[in-house]
């Protein structure tokens, strides 16, 4: 068992909260649940950390135990609303963490072994190249183990900079079935507002599609209505050579999240929705726009 599957399979566990409903719920089933005790915890919904030698929270943040893992779920990203909060936190509690691990190295594997992969669903087909996999997020098996917990339900390819580093180029048309949006504080209101009217058309929708040419979105149409140019606009301006081309693909990732299936509710703009079981494409680097994620769930590996 390693650091991570330790940390899982622990049960002094306690949560870092600032809503009270979510604090209610995790004190029902016996979980310790804590005020924040910063600006920053305040910002996430929850910082899963191991007590144990640390009874007081304070203490525990200050002077961390050698053993002590964190993980958080920054829904100031997304949608920290009461509803929010309490679904994330049922989907939590639902999630094999372990076999997610097992699953990701799977993956890992694949997409550092095959040339190609194809993906395939309702006649669909989308075609990914690697690249340059050693960009793989690879998770930090480290004491302190601090990440988020959509990281552990994805396995992925970043943008990078150039052509002749470019990690990945996917081609084709898929089926979407939701979206999830995130920005960092300094997008405007108004904007993100304009992204989730878009998540919640998708999620409304008889059929969307997108449509990627050589990692350039070329088609979003939602029942009929062509929306392609509305998500470019929201992804902002290129960061020069820095960042990508609000049409080009910030990320390709392979969804792992199996458990949030059976009751995923796209109308909710949760990060574990963005790990749902098959595979998602990224646009905008979250920074001088949102970064928009469309989730085609269940998506078949049909090639290799």
């Amino acid at each position: 068992m390693n650091q991570i599957e330790a940390f899982f399979s622990s049960q002094d566990i306690g949560f870092i909260c600032s809503n009270k409903a979510a604090q209610k719920e995790l004190t029902q089933k016996g979980i310790p649940a804590y005020d924040p005790i910063s600006e920053r915890d305040h910002n996430h919904f929850a910082y899963i950390g191991l007590i144990k030698n640390s009874e007081e929270r304070a203490a525990f943040f200050e002077n961390r135990p050698d053993d002590a893992r964190l993980l958080s779920l920054p829904l100031h990203f997304f949608d920290n609303s009461t509803e929010a909060v309490l679904y994330n936190l049922k989907q939590l509690f639902a999630i094999d963490f372990n076999q997610c691990l097992s699953d990701r190295d799977e993956w890992y594997k694949r997409l550092t072994e095959n040339e190609k992969l194809i993906f395939g669903k309702d006649n669909f087909t989308l075609e990914c190249i690697p690249h340059n996999p050693v960009c793989l997020d690879v998770i930090d098996d480290s004491p302190l183990f601090p990440c988020t917990a959509s990281r552990l339900l994805e396995v992925g390819l970043e943008y990078q900079t150039t052509d002749e580093n470019r990690t990945f180029t996917i081609n084709g048309t898929l089926p979407i079935e939701g979206a999830v949006v995130s920005c960092l504080p300094c997008i405007t209101h108004e904007q993100h507002e304009k992204g989730l009217k878009i998540a919640r058309r998708i999620a409304a929708s008889q059929l969307t599609t997108c449509e990627i040419v050589n990692n350039e979105l070329v088609s979003l149409n939602i029942d009929g209505d062509e929306c392609c140019q509305q998500v470019v606009a929201l992804a902002g301006p290129s960061d020069g050579e820095l960042g990508p081309k609000p049409t080009e693909a910030k990320e390709f990732s392979i969804g792992l999240n199996k458990w949030v299936l059976d009751n995923i509710d796209y109308t909710i703009n949760s990060p574990l929705n963005e790990g749902v079981e098959g595979i998602h494409v990224g646009f905008g680097d979250g920074h001088n726009g949102l970064h928009m994620d469309f989730l085609i769930p269940q998506a078949q590996l049909i090639s290799p």
